[in-house]
């Protein structure tokens, strides 16, 4: 991370299609969320929005069939940086994150799933141990902020017109 300038550093693996296009492998875990003091956030001052506020994403190309660690197949391709604030998406990340919240807050966290938001996720991560984060609430898997797969594909393809253009 680059602290002194406000951006977080993220790579991002992307797998190459029949079609020649990139897509992305994988979500983008952005944070681990926590339950408790999300009870108590409101958007603008989340933990969350400092730490996408800024993102410079490192794509590199995975080809199928190989680990992470056979690092001389993977290939760096580019770069992007994601401003929360010059997105059109801002809202509706922000919808994502208030629907997470309101389910947490009605301690329901352990009723989330993925397909509950379109670009702004609350992914199971590490080994998926169970939070207690209320003495009125079920526990809950632990999850973390993530951004879904399709949006990263999208604004890697966004960034990838820009370039093609010049």
């Amino acid at each position: 991370d680059i602290e002194e300038l406000g951006v977080e550093l993220k790579a991002i693996p992307f797998r190459r299609l029949k079609n020649n296009s990139l897509s992305s492998k994988e979500r983008s875990k952005l944070k681990s969320i926590n339950y408790k003091t999300l009870l108590h956030e409101t958007w603008k001052d989340s933990f969350l929005v400092k730490k996408i506020n800024k993102i410079l994403f490192l794509v590199y190309e995975h080809p199928t069939g190989y680990r992470f660690n056979e690092l001389e197949h993977l290939k760096y391709v580019g770069s992007f940086l994601f401003d929360l604030n010059h997105r059109q998406e801002k809202d509706k990340i922000k919808i994502d994150w208030q629907k997470l919240k309101n389910e947490v807050c009605s301690f329901r966290a352990h009723k989330l799933t993925e397909s509950m938001f379109k670009y702004l996720s609350a992914s199971t991560s590490g080994t998926s141990k169970l939070i207690n984060y209320h003495p009125n609430a079920e526990t809950a898997k632990q999850r973390s902020h993530s951004f879904k797969g399709g949006f990263m594909t999208a604004l890697w393809r966004e960034q990838d017109k820009i370039y093609d253009s010049d």
